[in-house]
């Protein structure tokens, strides 16, 4: 193995970071040697994250300080870490789909003479950087044909030609299949030997396994342990990963035997395959699972803006196949997407405008709607949730993350929805809030309403769900009540999806 001896390239000391109340990073620490292939491990919410932030410059530590090549930065931007050679592979890709595959790779460096753009230069330098990582691409192919594995390849490509020191991959396998993979794999050991470090994030352990040097598992924002991955095993990270949970008893309901929605066998073109699930009048299902697992996907094929290719959906009894939002409107099906700005609030509209968007039922009448029922049915609905705001005339823009997720909530609720589909809903809001959108659930439920609630927190789902479904690798591996499940092993399921563990695979 390359690297753990000497000084340290890149070095985390003691970094801790506050988002308001909440502590995201506690003293946590990381280094990174030439040459190594080193992992940033930890379950969803351990700090992985935020830690790449504030490694790159995106985020301002709290305490804590950051070194590279044993000195101390200060005054760091995202553009000055790649400056001094760090380059980062977000999980959101931004390849420029306008330009062709040599203009991106020089782009920012575009090769000139005398103000004038020199095009061969720029296409010589790029092959040149694709050619030192065993990488066969068509210069002059459009960026925007290229798969999601070629993206990533180019990405590497990008940063050798600025002869980046540190390469950051944030879950860079999770859409690749396994050939992919292995020629992911050459190209990080063709990075291993010109001593380029790289800072590989992943919940694959069997990856982590097959590909790193070492690994820093992250639990609670706290450092858990940094192992050897040659004398690791999958349960041994597991056990450094998963620890003690706190238990929270789930809430007592009464939950009909009555099935209103059921999924057998279903397979869509959003990825998902042999799905089954049932869900009770006045239950909560929680679905958890790791970035990958195919959560939203699920609840993107329920409310019908995923394609089911087979399989069959039954809702209340009736083989249904949704082919659009408005078609799951009409069946009683309510979504709470997980990024609500931009799926989901209407910013043009008010605050009235955006809790009664789906209840024209309620507001049209004779072929007339009428705004007077529109501000009576906004009204009844602020009071009843408790959203706090200037007036129901105020633009939804002027409310805070918290209650803008309760007006997105609210919605469903005005219109009478008899089952609502919850993608990761108490992202972004405050402590106070959360308790309010579980109060709403909780109420939802008394009235008759089934809820889907997808999210990246199982103690969560534990605290507020009836039954949990663990996803991975978009399928359904397991579906426990939350009453007698074991966070622990459930966790281990997301990670691994079976009990069966793969041989460690030697780097060559």
């Amino acid at each position: 193995m390359t690297g753990s001896a000497g000084t340290p390239l890149l070095e985390a000391r003691g970094i801790t970071k506050r988002f308001g109340g909440a502590l995201a990073l506690d003293e946590a620490s990381l280094s990174l040697h030439p040459g190594e292939v080193h992992a940033l491990l930890g379950a969803n919410g351990a700090g992985k994250s935020t830690l790449i932030k504030v490694i790159t410059g995106i985020h301002r530590q709290d305490a804590g300080e950051i070194l590279f090549d044993g000195a101390v930065v200060t005054n760091r931007s995202l553009r000055d870490s790649q400056r001094a050679g760090i380059a980062t592979m977000f999980q959101q890709l931004n390849v420029v789909e306008d330009l062709s595959v040599g203009e991106y790779l020089t782009l920012g460096r575009e090769k000139t003479r005398f103000g004038i753009y020199q095009r061969r230069r720029g296409t010589k330098a790029a092959r040149a950087a694709l050619e030192q990582l065993g990488i066969d691409l068509d210069m002059r192919r459009p960026a925007a044909t290229l798969s999601v594995a070629e993206r990533e390849l180019v990405e590497i490509a990008r940063a050798v030609s600025r002869d980046a020191r540190v390469v950051i991959m944030d879950e860079p396998t999770a859409s690749l299949g396994g050939a992919e993979v292995e020629r992911f794999f050459r190209v990080i050991r063709t990075l291993r030997r010109r001593d380029v470090a790289v800072l590989y994030v992943s919940h694959k352990l069997e990856e982590v396994l097959a590909i790193t040097d070492r690994a820093t598992v992250l639990r609670d924002g706290r450092n858990a342990g940094t192992v050897e991955t040659a004398q690791a095993t999958q349960d041994s990270l597991l056990d450094l990963m998963v620890g003690s949970h706190e238990r929270h008893e789930p809430v007592s309901r009464t939950v009909s035997d009555e099935v209103v929605l059921s999924l057998h066998g279903v397979s869509t073109d959003g990825g998902l395959a042999d799905i089954s699930l049932e869900l009770h009048r006045g239950e909560v299902l929680g679905v958890y699972g790791l970035m990958g697992a195919g959560r939203t996907e699920l609840l993107r094929a329920i409310y019908g803006l995923d394609r089911i290719t087979s399989g069959t959906m039954q809702v209340a009894g009736r083989a249904v196949t949704p082919a659009s939002a408005s078609s799951a409107v009409r069946l009683g099906l309510g979504l709470v997407p997980e990024d609500r700005v931009r799926e989901a609030l209407i910013t043009d509209l008010s605050v009235a405008g955006n809790l009664t968007l789906t209840a024209s039922r309620k507001l049209v009448r004779r072929g007339l709607y009428s705004s007077r029922r529109e501000r009576s049915l906004a009204r009844e609905a602020i009071s009843r949730i408790g959203i706090k705001v200037p007036s129901i005339a105020a633009p939804i823009t002027a409310l805070s993350g918290g209650n803008q997720q309760k007006v997105v909530i609210g919605r469903w609720l005005v219109s009478d929805a008899s089952i609502l589909l919850m993608d990761d809903p108490t992202v972004g809001v405050d402590v106070a809030a959360k308790e309010e959108i579980y109060r709403l659930i909780h109420e939802a439920t008394q009235v008759g309403t089934s809820v889907i609630v997808s999210s990246s927190e199982l103690p969560e789902l534990m605290r507020l769900a009836d039954r949990v479904a663990i996803m991975h690798d978009r399928r359904i591996v397991d579906c426990v009540d939350t009453a007698g499940g074991d966070i622990e092993e459930l966790i281990r399921e997301s990670i691994i999806g079976s009990t069966t563990q793969p041989q460690r695979t030697e780097i060559q």
